[in-house]
């Protein structure tokens, strides 16, 4: 039996500012709810997400990313480019690959400290 992919499923990459891609998964609801956007602790690639993912993704858009180097995203160009000034550019990075102007900003352990990094430098983008 072959699996067909969900119609609600996008899978992509955006870029970072050094040109380093930035894997991220989009799915869910279209509506008029705020997406959001689930940021990990540092070494998960989301399984703590497993459950609220799915019924946030009833009733809006979830985005969920792979920082530098974890899960499906490669190891950054410059390697010396993985300070929270960068993981957050690259939160806004993914929300333009995404093609959100704002979202509200979940994170799990380290993934608060991303998200509040990237409201300090991208308060405009979070709802």
């Amino acid at each position: 039996m072959r699996i067909q992919p969900r119609p609600d499923v996008h899978v992509g990459y955006a870029v970072a500012r050094d040109g380093s891609p930035i894997y991220y998964r989009s799915f869910g609801k279209d509506s008029d709810a705020t997406p959001v956007v689930l940021s990990d602790g540092i070494g998960c690639d989301g399984y703590v997400w497993k459950y609220l993912e799915r019924a946030l993704g009833e009733e809006r858009r979830v985005v969920h990313w792979h920082y530098r180097g974890h899960g499906r995203t490669p190891e950054p160009r410059d390697r010396r480019r993985v300070a929270m000034a960068d993981l957050a550019d690259d939160l806004a990075a993914v929300l333009d690959a995404a093609r959100l102007d704002r979202a509200v900003l979940a994170g799990h352990s380290m993934g608060v400290q991303v998200c509040l990094e990237a409201f300090r430098r991208h308060h405009d983008r979070v709802a």
